[in-house]
């Protein structure tokens, strides 16, 4: 589920399933699918905030055992979530308002790319990252590989999808995938105050600059079908390569 909250013109929204690390369980998306909609028609509210409940993970990714999990099971969980899911990515980057998301503990999969599609990362010390998929046998869904390389470069996002490997925050805001490092006590405040100061920008302006931005990244670089849940289609025997 999804937890809200007002505090001033800033919306925080924390994802509070804290037994299963704040999963990306099957009330998610359609949670902050309705809370995104209030917000964007909310006048009062100038920003958005985004965190995970607690201090030990923002989210673990989608709800499954991974260690026990078929590869059918993870295929069927992915294909379930596919109509929402993106929905969701679509909707944070079409926000006209900033958004800004506390990543405290771990962010994997679709928690990683719920980060990816805010408009700035924060992070505490203690957070790490992770695109796991491939280790698992299926394919990054929803774009994460080529949304990924928007954030730090195609070679990064290749090393660092392909070998799996969790990255810590040190690390992320080395190479500029976070706009800055907490205290895990302090990231909360630290991310409804950059909000704040974001949202005190002009309101035209700030959406001219993020739709031109989006525009720019978005048109070229993730297709309709880099958005498939899973699998990788192959060029029919004796059709162009």
């Amino acid at each position: 589920m999804v937890c809200a909250e007002v505090r001033e013109s800033i919306a925080i929204l924390s994802l509070n399933r804290p037994a299963r690390s704040n999963a990306w369980g099957p009330d998610m998306s359609a949670a902050l699918l309705s809370q995104l909609e209030r917000i964007e028609n909310d006048q009062s509210i100038r920003a958005c905030v985004i965190t995970g409940h607690g201090q030990r993970s923002f989210s673990s990714g989608v709800d499954v055992d991974k260690k026990q999990a078929s590869q059918e099971t993870i295929d069927s969980t992915m294909h379930q979530r596919r109509d929402s899911t993106p929905a969701v990515f679509a909707a944070l980057l079409s926000l006209d308002k900033p958004v800004v998301a506390a990543v405290n503990g771990y962010a994997i999969g679709a928690g990683f790319l719920l980060a990816l599609s805010c408009d700035v990362i924060l992070a505490s010390q203690n957070a790490s990252f992770a695109l796991p998929q491939v280790s698992l046998g299926i394919l990054p869904a929803y774009g994460g590989m080529p949304r990924l390389a928007q954030w730090i470069g195609r070679g990064r996002a290749m090393e660092f999808a392909l070998s799996g490997r969790r990255m810590p925050s040190d690390e992320a805001r080395q190479i500029g995938l976070l706009s800055g490092l907490s205290a895990p006590e302090d990231l909360l405040f630290d991310a409804v105050t950059l909000a704040e100061q974001l949202g005190r920008l002009p309101s035209l302006a700030f959406r001219a600059a993020k739709e031109s931005m989006n525009v720019a990244l978005e048109s070229g670089g993730i297709s309709a079908s880099a958005l498939k849940p899973s699998g990788v289609s192959r060029p029919r025997r004796g059709s162009p390569r």
